[in-house]
C-alpha cells in the first residue's frame, strides 16, 4: 500500500459522531475498529522502514574493531 499518496489529512480531523458509529450502532465498537485499522496501518510503515533502513546497514567490521583484533591477536 502506497501510504504517500495517500488522501488523509495530515492533521487532526473531526468527524460526526453519529456517522462513525452509524455502522456499528455502538460507538465504542466502531473506536475500537478504527484502533485496529491504526494498528495495521502502523505496522506496514514500519516494516517498509526497517527495510528501507537494511539497505543502508552494514554487517562488516569497522576500521577500529579491526585494528583492535589484529592488536588481541598479537598479544
Amino acid at each position: 500500500m502506497d501510504y504517500k499518496n495517500s488522501k488523509a489529512a495530515n492533521t487532526t480531523v473531526t468527524y460526526d459522531k453519529n456517522q462513525i458509529e452509524a455502522p456499528t450502532e455502538n460507538i465504542y465498537e466502531a473506536i475500537t475498529i478504527i484502533a485496529k485499522r491504526a494498528e495495521q496501518i502502523s505496522v506496514d510503515l514500519k516494516n517498509e522502514l526497517v527495510e528501507k533502513l537494511e539497505e543502508f546497514a552494514t554487517y562488516t567490521d569497522s576500521l577500529e574493531e579491526v585494528f583492535e583484533n589484529k592488536e588481541q591477536i598479537e598479544v
